[in-house]
């Protein structure tokens, strides 16, 4: 069963590493209520630790831009082969942040290639992948 799982399983597992509010569906609707809930969190847990002004300013800024963020959400056709997710994607865009200018024609050939999006792994220390 699902929703066993879910509670049994998945939000226990997730309140170890992450702020986990619950609500009812009627609860939910009480939007004053959520937000008065997160006000009084601590954020003791999770990436909030990890983060520095600047980060959080990189992030407040990706997140303030709505289209920006539809584009780490939204693929327009499913196919396994193809599509990168969120996660991945942003694995990927630090590491491309982190290569060297001299190494950066290794990126735009991979990516300019009719199968650049198929690669899920490739090496940015300068060996061929």
């Amino acid at each position: 069963d699902i929703e066993n799982a879910y509670k049994k399983t998945f939000l226990p597992e997730m309140s170890e590493k992450c702020e986990v509010l619950q609500y009812s569906a009627r609860e939910a609707q009480d939007s004053k209520k959520v937000v008065e809930d997160i006000e009084y969190l601590k954020f003791d847990k999770g990436p909030w630790l990890k983060q520095d002004n600047r980060t959080l300013y990189h992030l407040r800024l990706l997140v303030q831009d709505k289209f920006e963020v539809l584009n780490y959400t939204s693929i327009p056709i499913f196919l396994p082969e193809v599509t990168i997710g969120a996660h991945q994607t942003d694995r990927v865009l630090h590491q491309f942040r982190e290569v060297p200018a001299d190494q950066e024609h290794r990126w735009v050939s991979l990516l300019s290639s009719p199968l650049g999006s198929l690669f899920s792994e490739w090496s940015v220390c300068g060996e061929d992948s």
